[in-house]
């Protein structure tokens, strides 16, 4: 395999532009004159004459990992990124490689065992357009595939997230007898690309999705009476290249937009983006940044696009089958990063990150759920949206019960919600008066800027000792990252204290607790984005780790993402809720395994947080709130039942929503698995006191998570919720999930248990929950 430079007219990854350069196109023939296919590239037999620069292409594409590599019990570890935490990741449905492609050879740069961060391009040699297509398949996540004619940049084609690789194709007809140039790109951290079967024809096969040139297109361009309207409707392509555009009222700019637009291709979802309700004026105007509709279709489409009083929704939403009915997802598109919680006057506010026009990240804005128990939720109208130059991202809230803010109009304290505004290192201010139903922005934001351009995620906490308010939030100090910690007295200047300059991740929280509930021993804990936590003592000027040479501790395993506390909880509760991860884990990305579900992310069960002795020190206890007992339908429970009498007792339970405890003496354990829905979800193994939590295509969450007895006795908590199901070991010394990919309610039974006959359980019980959603759906 020969590796050259780069070639020169070819731009770097850095140079390469957000929106794409074509746009798709239903045509399936070409009315050029039908001549044999041409291979450009098959892979079967290396690389050939493409070179390679950088190290995400250095291997042969018909390569065998080594031992050391090989998937173990169908996963791969992901070791830790230089500048990320010093722990090694959970096991990842990424690990596994790209699939669906042709034969044993593919130019691919999948390598889990460097975390998906090795820089690489792969560039085939010059050739002659004598074909009306370019046809191939293609599949990876954020890499990209390229098409230069003459030097030139003209087609770019992104990955966005399939492992299983699809077919495209480039309709190349106006280039006829040009010379080309294909290269296919991997950005780095976080992208690889997997490209098989690249052919010129004239025709291309039954499926496949044709990107036709920005020069065979016009420019969006619909203009719509705003009056009374309060959401633009558009129709989305999970699979559709993203177009830029920008939205108008009246002549003048609002707001920038990106979305992979159903054009001319199958819809799956419509998404509905809600407008600002500040918008005054009459005629509404959306339009691309560049020619994007192909001119044949630019009719029918633009028919497609409409403003609308409510939002556009699907029949029996909430209701699907693999909907998950415990946890909190939005009605459609994609949800991540829970922010700016707090309880007020009876209800719980979830704020979330949230693109309303996509199931992936972009377009975000602050969403606003609410609840009087955690668990039945309502969708309010959003909390902060995007101006011109910026975008919210995550950050905290807080109730000003003193009026510390001065803010205070009414009869309610101000809520605060402290935010980043993204593309910017500024930290920012919108507030509410009239007991969190609006919020505006601080006339006087930002309230300061982080010493690094990414600084972003502030939360804001109470001091006691000295009667103050302290910030915690992510910066960069000499590339590393870490938390710097700032202290105010009203809430709107802010002075700079210190730094935890440990490699601590985003999302951060700074949280007090009692140790074993005694409130003369508190302790403070650091808790992160990736679940990664450290316990301490704060003083009011600096964090110091309990230890001198701390380990961060995991708090949740599985995908459990930017955890937050929320504030002013009841009863001196701490009460953690964090979101289901998306995107190169592939997993909460509900679509791909139900289409008539257009939801992507979501969050996690609330969780009571407690700090408890263990044996291995203070450790963060995890379990469902409390509330959870309040949808307890039907109960069943058995003591001291012998795990063959069981099978028969479970049989008669009805499908549902399963809470399920059981309990058993070390001592006499033997091997068991309980399958829930036809699905084997729990297993232990006695030899290596060894259990296991599937899902995913029955892949484990972890091939040797051990436990150790307490007091002679294990103790399992599943709870089950469709998609979804999370565990909890020895009343939450160890908590995590696993998703549950396809389910269908249709099972032949809905628990059963197999295993050593003379296993005996003290205490095994079944609660089955009602759903949580039909009181809010619509």
């Amino acid at each position: 395999m020969k590796t050259a430079p780069m070639q020169p007219d070819l731009p770097p990854p850095t140079s390469l532009p957000l929106a794409p350069l074509a746009v798709p196109h239903a045509a399936e023939t070409s009315s050029q004159p039908v001549k044999p296919d041409v291979v450009l590239a098959d892979f079967e037999q290396g690389y050939g004459n493409w070179t390679v620069e950088g190290e995400a292409f250095n291997h042969p594409p018909t390569r065998v990992l080594p031992a050391a590599r090989q998937p173990f019990e169908g996963l791969v570890p992901i070791q830790t990124v230089s500048g990320f935490d010093n722990i090694p990741l959970d096991f990842l449905p990424i690990s596994q490689p790209p699939m669906g492609h042709a034969g044993k050879g593919l130019a691919d740069s999948w390598d889990p065992s460097y975390g998906h961060s090795l820089q690489g391009i792969l560039t085939s040699p010059k050739f002659t357009i004598q074909r009306g297509f370019i046809h191939f398949q293609i599949g990876g996540a954020r890499g990209s595939l390229e098409l230069f004619i003459d030097g030139k940049k003209e087609f770019h084609l992104e990955a966005n997230g399939e492992r299983t690789l699809r077919p495209w194709a480039l309709d190349v007809s106006p280039f006829l007898g040009r010379e080309a140039q294909l290269v296919i790109r991997d950005a780095g951290w976080k992208a690889y690309i997997a490209v098989d079967e690249i052919v010129a024809g004239d025709a291309v096969p039954k499926g496949t999705r044709v990107v036709v040139h920005k020069s065979q297109c016009v420019v969006l361009d619909k203009q719509m009476n705003l009056q009374g309207m309060r959401y633009l409707v558009v129709p989305i392509s999970y699979q559709a290249p993203k177009v830029g555009c920008s939205l108008e009222v009246d002549g003048q700019k609002k707001l920038g937009l990106a979305m992979r637009l159903a054009i001319d291709v199958p819809v799956d979802f419509w998404a509905s983006y809600p407008l600002d309700e500040a918008w005054s004026g009459e005629r509404l105007r959306l339009t691309s940044n560049q020619p994007v509709v192909p001119r044949e279709h630019e009719e029918a489409f633009l028919r497609q696009i409409s403003l609308s009083r409510q939002p556009r929704e699907t029949k029996d939403i909430y209701a699907e089958p693999g909907r998950p009915q415990l946890h909190f997802t939005v009605k459609s598109a994609f949800s991540y990063d829970p922010d700016g919680l707090f309880f007020y006057e009876g209800v719980w506010h979830l704020f979330y990150l949230w693109n309303p026009l996509g199931a992936e990240r972009g377009n975000e804005l602050w969403g606003h759920a609410t609840s009087p128990d955690l668990f039945h939720w309502t969708e309010q109208p959003p909390a902060i949206r995007p101006g011109l130059d910026w975008e919210p991202f995550s950050g905290g809230g807080l109730v000003d019960h003193n009026n510390d803010s001065g803010l205070k109009e009414g009869v309610h304290p101000p809520i605060l919600l402290f935010h980043s505004q993204n593309r910017r290192s500024a930290t920012a201010l919108a507030y509410s008066v009239d007991g969190g139903k609006t919020f505006r922005q601080y006339e006087k934001n930002p309230l300061f800027l982080t010493r690094d351009k990414t600084g972003h995620d502030p939360k804001v906490v109470w001091y006691p000792k000295k009667k103050k308010w302290v910030m915690a939030i992510v910066d960069v100090l000499n590339g590393i990252r870490g938390y710097d910690f700032y202290e105010s007295k009203n809430l709107l200047d802010w002075k700079y204290l210190s730094t935890a300059r440990e490699m601590w991740s985003e999302s951060s929280n700074l949280v007090p607790l009692p140790l074993d509930g005694d409130q003369s021993k508190i302790h403070w804990v650091l808790h992160s984005c990736n679940r990664h936590y450290q316990i301490g003592d704060f003083n009011g000027q600096e964090f110091i780790p309990l230890t001198q040479n701390p380990q961060k501790m995991v708090s949740f395993h599985g995908d459990f993402l930017a955890g937050q506390f929320f504030d002013n909880a009841p009863g001196g509760r701490c009460i953690l809720m964090g979101a289901l991860s998306q995107g190169l884990r592939y997993d909460w990305e509900f679509y791909k395994d139900d289409p008539g579900l257009p939801v992507a992310g979501g969050m996690n069960l609330p969780l009571e947080v407690t700090l408890r002795t263990s044996s291995t020190g203070p450790r963060l206890y995890l379990n469902p709130v409390k509330e959870i007992e309040t949808l307890v339908s039907k109960q069943h429970h058995f003591e001291n039942v012998p795990l063959k009498e069981l099978p028969a007792k479970l049989s008669k339970i009805e499908p549902g929503l399963f809470d399920i405890e059981f309990e058993w003496d070390a001592a006499q354990q033997g091997d068991f698995q309980l399958k829930v829905w036809d699905r084997e979800i729990f297993s232990f193994r006695a030899k290596e006191s060894r259990y296991e939590v599937h899902g995913w295509n029955g892949i484990t969450i972890h091939p040797k998570w051990s436990v150790s007895p307490v007091n002679g006795r294990i103790k399992v908590r599943l709870i089950c919720d469709r998609s979804i199901c999370s565990y909890f070991i020895n009343d939450g010394y160890e908590a995590g999930n696993r998703y549950l990919a396809g389910f269908r309610p249709e099972c032949q039974q809905a628990l059963s248990l197999q295993g050593a006959a003379d296993q005996v359980f003290e205490t095994f019980s079944v609660r089955t929950l009602r759903p949580t959603w039909p009181a809010t759906a619509k």
